[in-house]
C-alpha cells in the first residue's frame, strides 16, 4: 500500500487496505481517508493506520506484534518510516518497545500518565500555574462525585474507607499519605464510571496533586483530610450527589487555602512538563 501519488485528503475516498494479522493471515481493513487540514507526514499516517489496526482487530495489552521490518512490508513503507511510526505510537501510549532477544512492539493503552505527559508539556507552554490546574479539578470533580454516588459498587467503597483508615495509623510519612489520597480520589473517579471524566480527573490530579508541587502535610493536615473524605464517603454511601458534590467541592476549596497560605510559591508554580 504505497503512500505517494494518492489523491488529495478532500477528494480520497475511503479505501480498503492490506493488512497482515498476526497469525500472519491477509486481512483487509477499511482505513478512513487523513482529516481535512495538515497533511500528515507518512511516519504519522503509517502510526494512525497500524493503530486503526490494533483497535478494529481488539488486539489485547500484552500482545507482541510482528517485528519492524513486517510492520513495514504491511504498510508499504520503508523500516526507517517505521521505525518512526513505532515510536510515534510508544510515545502516545498504544506500544511498549521491549527490547533484547524476545523484544519488539507490544501492545498497551493509553492510561492516564500518557494523558498527564501530554497535558503538562501543554500547560507549559501555555503558562499555566498549578492553581490554575485546581481550579479546574474544582470543576470536573465534584461532578465525578456525583455520579460516583450514583454508580459506585460496594467494593469500592470498602476500597475509599481502607485509604482512611491507613490515613489515620500512627507515623504514617507524607510520601505514603499522598499516595493514599491519590488512591481516594482516583477510587472515585472510576466509581464515576464516565471513561472521559474519570481519566481527565486522574490525569489532573497527577499533573497538580499536593506531592507534585512539594507539599508537605502535617499532621493536623492530615487528619483535616481524613476527615474530608470521610464525609464524602459518607455521602456516597448514602447515595446522595448533591451531598457528595458538595463535600468534594469544599475539600478542595480547603486543599487550595492551605496551599495559598502555607505553599504559596510552590502553588503559583508553573506547570512542568513530566516524562
Amino acid at each position: 500500500m504505497a503512500l505517494s501519488g494518492s489523491p488529495s485528503a478532500a477528494s480520497r475516498p475511503t479505501k480498503r487496505e492490506r493488512s497482515v494479522g498476526l497469525d500472519g493471515t491477509s486481512r483487509r481493513l477499511d482505513i478512513a481517508p487523513p482529516a481535512a487540514g495538515r497533511t500528515p507526514k507518512v511516519g504519522e499516517q503509517a502510526a494512525k493506520r497500524l493503530a486503526d489496526h490494533i483497535l478494529a482487530n481488539d488486539i489485547t495489552p500484552g500482545t507482541a506484534l510482528p517485528p519492524e521490518k513486517e510492520l513495514a512490508e504491511m504498510l508499504g513503507i520503508g523500516r526507517g518510516t517505521m521505525r518512526e511510526a513505532l515510536r510515534i505510537l510508544e510515545i502516545f501510549g498504544m506500544l511498549d518497545m521491549r527490547t533484547g532477544r524476545y523484544g519488539g512492539p507490544v501492545v498497551r493503552r493509553p492510561d492516564d500518565n500518557d494523558l498527564a505527559r501530554a497535558l503538562t508539556l501543554s500547560f507549559q507552554a501555555n503558562g499555566s500555574s498549578m492553581l490554575d490546574v485546581m481550579e479546574t479539578r474544582s470543576f470536573i470533580e465534584p461532578h465525578l462525585a456525583s455520579l460516583a454516588a450514583r454508580r459506585i459498587t460496594v467494593e469500592q467503597l470498602e476500597g475509599l474507607q481502607a485509604t482512611i483508615d491507613q490515613m489515620r495509623e500512627p507515623g504514617i510519612t507524607n510520601e505514603t499519605f499522598q499516595q493514599l489520597a491519590r488512591e481516594f480520589h482516583t477510587l472515585v473517579a472510576q466509581a464515576a464510571n464516565s471513561p472521559v471524566l474519570s481519566l481527565l480527573a486522574v490525569g489532573l490530579h497527577k499533573i497538580g496533586g499536593g506531592d507534585v508541587v512539594g507539599i508537605a502535610y502535617g499532621p493536623v493536615q492530615v487528619e483535616g483530610t481524613a476527615k474530608a473524605h470521610e464525609r464524602i464517603l459518607s455521602a456516597l454511601t448514602a447515595r446522595d450527589s448533591e451531598r457528595a458534590a458538595e463535600y468534594w467541592g469544599r475539600h478542595l476549596r480547603e486543599a487550595e487555602r492551605f496551599w495559598r497560605k502555607d505553599f504559596s510559591n510552590e502553588a503559583a508554580a508553573p506547570v512542568r512538563w513530566t516524562l
